[in-house]
């Protein structure tokens, strides 16, 4: 066995020798002439090599041009070598032979195949040889050249079965065999007429069937070969000038067979991108349109429309789901050039699919928010996103998802965010107005898909959401405070929160919207929060048309029972003033068209038996008539005697005490501003302060809450005292039932705290003190809430604690171990995580005592808790820990060595 083997080898190494002598024969640098050099190669191989009787396979030809000997000789031995490998398919070869048996594959298609090839069929000579024209011209027949031609195709085919050849070929040369192939198997034959002789009958039927035979031969080759390397070579050949339509028609068939194929479209990208990254260019707006066009349009009659998008379209999908820029944007792009109808059936039904069949997992709704934030909401691609109009139907799901978790950590929602915010950006006036009034009032309308009211968003356990058959329980005010969230966020210039402001004001005098209380209350809420936004007043005080035509009607239809609309006449008025003051340093404002509100305001200020509307309407009459003018004055006057004057003081009390939410919220920032300003009779009076502020602190309305929560911070920087004991007593109080007024009540102390700075030390014992008992509350939130405050107390603190420390850790460490309630351990481990932080190597010293039985909780928790988050903080606890520990047991050493130059050392 081993002596076949070795004789096998042998015969390897001659058949490599006799290749490298076709390719590369002695005296060669004495031929002048390629023929020379090809009968120098033929003659040393008959007579070294006479074992392979080379002479008698040539003379059984009937041709006798040279280059067709020489083609014979080289396929002759390649065969050879094909039958040997085969035998021996671990046999390696080295660089230099395969370099022998490229040059020699080289020759045999230079010689006897590119020159066969029909004008405007393949690449030409130029790009195999740089001596294309000295290359030999034999006369031959058609028929001769068909011949030849397909004798070398069926020998190149045949070479295909051994890999190293396979490689070799695939290389360097396949682009000529299917140019080669695509000639044979495509080109039209022409059908002999009634009448001809036999033999011209039989070499037709003969072409024919050649023909389906190489056509079988190339599909063989296009299917087993490497797709994009195949597409791009069907590009090339595709890419001649002069190419003949049959080949046009044809390589298009075989490209849209390719593109349709699973992969296909995947493969048709990597060529585009191939060969953006081989010229070192970035892919441009023109090729990513050309080859979104390819892709996203049928080329052949073969196939019917709608079987090639079913077959396309979930692979252009596949690309969207690219984490590769390029590869999104091909796909977008490609979805831009389908129809619409196409793009709604075969995409956006099946991109969309997870919100409508219920119920839904976490993953699938994550994966469908993904496709549609990279399809239409990619922040600052409007070239790469799709036209909102496709999106603006199933608002009412996405605004809703918004609604649930606009103030949580989930991981969707930035990318929600940037969907609802597209389609409040993108929609023209009429549509956003349309959008606005269904999902902030949750009302039908046939232009957006009706949200069920047996769905329902819930957080997953992975940070995500997932969709349940569950009664959704969700209130206007929600989205009503979902909507000012995203305009706090994004609405930098004010312009959608104008159009909201103006859409408000419609709706407030309309007579359906008011039988609605929810409804009512909710569009007064936005507007008084609207109304305040120094963003919204700017872009109102630019464009006050709409709002001045609102204000006018909705006084003359209000005069009647302005003693009853007290609330919403109110909110116009302040409006308007806030309009007006604005404008009066601008020198750009037409003040002729306020001229149309003097005279329904002075018949409202004449029939309202209200005092401060009636107050209100003359300083507006008097604001308009005067151009702004009596303001100038007045401002320039008494800005700062408005502040010391003898009755600032009780008007910001008044107004405080007021029934009208908005005038009650301006009387407290009254205060606080008096207070800032070191006013002696509002100092004096701090204990009403203090208690007008408390009593609004516990007010439902976040505007009213929120601005006692200012003013008592402000109190505090005054008299820290009495503002901060006093905060801690009402939070500690046990009477308090209403979870939500101690959350409050935690906001302001902590808020209190910051600004006090280098005077916490002194309410050290009281505050740590005051949240740890909060720590016990029945609520699960309160107790989160003390948590997460008392960590915050002792970063405050510096964490110098003392032995505190060790206290706090054991009342989180019992947290943990007991706690039922998630919200409340996720806070304890990150207390844990602070602490460690904060105390580093000093941790040793003050919880010598407690370490073993905390690392012990944190490794529990780590390994047995279901709740992500909180294993996440565990996580960060332990490697804080392992850090202390380390440094701890292995300090650094600080490397140094004293030099002394005129002193001698001690």
């Amino acid at each position: 066995m081993s002596t076949v083997t070795d004789s096998k080898i042998i015969e390897l190494k001659e058949l490599l020798n006799i290749i490298n002598i076709l390719v590369k024969p002695e005296g060669l640098e004495n031929c002048s002439t390629i023929e020379e050099g090809l009968k120098c190669s033929i003659k040393q191989i008959i007579t070294h090599h006479k074992a392979y009787s080379v002479d008698n396979i040539l003379s059984e030809t009937t041709f006798e041009n040279i280059s067709w000997k020489f083609v014979q000789t080289c396929l002759f031995f390649l065969t050879k070598l094909k039958y040997n490998l085969l035998e021996n398919p671990e046999e390696m070869l080295s660089i230099s032979q395969q370099n022998s048996i490229k040059f020699c594959l080289e020759k045999v298609i230079g010689l006897e195949l590119l020159p066969h090839l029909l004008p405007g069929v393949g690449l030409g000579l130029s790009t195999i040889t740089s001596h294309s024209h000295l290359m030999p011209q034999n006369k031959l027949s058609d028929i001769e050249k068909y011949e030849h031609l397909c004798f070398v195709v069926d020998n190149l085919v045949s070479l295909h079965c051994v890999n190293q050849l396979h490689n070799l070929m695939y290389s360097s040369f396949m682009g000529h065999l299917y140019s080669a192939l695509c000639q044979l198997s495509l080109f039209p034959f022409k059908k002999p007429q009634e009448g001809d002789c036999d033999k011209t009958n039989g070499n037709y039927e003969k072409l024919i069937a050649n023909k389906i035979k190489y056509a079988n031969i190339l599909n063989s080759l296009l299917s087993v070969s490497y797709q994009p390397q195949v597409i791009k070579e069907l590009m090339f050949i595709l890419g001649n000038k002069k190419k003949p339509t049959w080949l046009e028609r044809g390589i298009i068939k075989l490209l849209n067979k390719r593109l349709v194929q699973q992969g296909g479209v995947l493969a048709t990208v990597r060529v585009f991108s191939d060969a953006c990254n081989n010229s070192d260019l970035a892919p441009k707006v023109l090729q990513i349109e050309a080859i979104s066009k390819l892709i996203s349009n049928p080329h052949c009659k073969g196939i019917e429309r709608d079987d090639f998008y079913k077959l396309v379209s979930p692979q252009i999908l596949s690309l969207l789901d690219s984490k590769d820029p390029n590869m999104i944007r091909i796909a977008v792009t490609c979805c831009q050039k389908l129809d619409p109808d196409i793009f709604q059936l075969y995409i956006f039904r099946e991109i969309t699919k997870p919100l409508f069949d219920v119920p839904v997992n976490e993953h699938n709704v994550t994966f469908c928010i993904q496709r549609l934030h990279k399809g239409f909401a990619i922040p600052a691609s409007d070239l790469w996103c799709l036209s909102v109009d496709f999106i603006t139907p199933i608002v009412k799901f996405l605004f809703h998802l918004y609604s649930k978790i606009y103030v949580s950590v989930s991981h969707i929602k930035t990318l929600v965010e940037d969907l609802v915010w597209c389609i409040l950006t993108k929609n023209e006036d009429e549509k956003l107005k349309q959008i606005l009034k269904s999902v902030i009032f949750d009302i039908d309308d046939s232009d957006f898909r009706k949200l069920p009211r047996d769905i329902e968003f819930i957080f997953g356990d992975e940070g995500g959401v997932q969709i349940v058959n569950e009664s959704n329980k969700h209130s206007l005010e929600d989205y009503g405070d979902a909507v000012l969230f995203i305009l706090e966020l994004r609405d930098h210039s004010g312009i959608i929160g104008n159009k909201l402001f103006a859409l408000l004001l419609e709706l407030s005098t309309e007579s359906e919207h008011k039988d609605s209380l929810e409804r009512y209350i909710v569009t007064i809420k936005l507007l008084t929060l609207l109304s305040e936004k120094p963003k919204v007043q700017k872009a109102i005080s630019k464009h006050p048309t709409h709002v001045i035509m609102f204000i006018k009607s909705f006084i003359e239809l209000k005069l009647d029972s302005c003693n009853e609309e007290l609330d919403s006449i109110g909110i116009a008025l302040m409006v308007l003033s806030a309009v007006l003051v604005e404008n009066i340093h601008s020198k750009k404002v037409d003040w002729d068209q306020f001229n149309d509100l003097i005279i329904p305001i002075t018949a409202l200020r004449d029939k309202t038996t209200n005092v401060e509307i009636r107050s209100t309407a003359e300083k507006l009459v008097t604001l308009i008539c005067t151009r702004g003018l009596s303001k100038k004055i007045n401002n320039d006057e008494c800005k700062k005697e408005e502040i010391t004057c003898n009755d600032g003081f009780e008007q910001a009390m008044i107004d405080a005490c007021d029934t009208l939410l908005p005038v009650r919220s301006h009387g407290m920032m009254r205060l606080a501003s008096l207070i800032k300003a070191g006013d002696k009779e509002t100092l004096a009076h701090k204990e009403a302060v203090l208690c007008v502020f408390q009593e609004n602190m516990n007010h439902k309305d976040s505007y009213l809450y929120l601005s006692a929560i200012e003013g008592l911070s402000t109190l505090a920087a005054e008299f820290p005292d009495t503002v901060l004991l006093s905060l801690i007593r009402n939070y500690s109080r046990v009477d308090i039932e209403d979870s939500e007024s101690r959350l409050k009540i935690g906001e302001c102390l902590m808020r209190v705290t910051r600004l006090l700075g280098e005077l916490v030390p002194t309410y050290k014992s009281e505050l740590l003190n005051v949240f740890l008992a909060g720590t016990r509350d029945h609520d699960a939130l309160v107790r989160a809430s003390s948590l997460a405050n008392l960590g915050e107390i002792c970063r405050i603190l510096g964490f110098r604690i003392g032995n505190i420390a060790a206290e706090i850790l054991h009342c989180v460490h019992c947290i943990v171990q007991t706690d039922k309630a998630i919200e409340p351990r996720r806070a304890a481990v990150m207390v844990v995580t602070m602490l460690l932080k904060g105390m580093e190597k000093d941790a040793f010293n003050v919880l010598q005592n407690h370490l073993k039985e905390l690392y012990s909780s944190l490794k529990h928790v780590y390994n047995t808790d279901k709740d992500d988050q909180t294993r996440l903080h565990a996580q960060l606890a332990l490697e804080e820990l392992n850090t202390i520990t380390r440094a701890f047991l292995f300090p650094s050493q600080v490397l140094s060595k004293r030099i002394f130059v005129l002193d001698a050392p001690p």
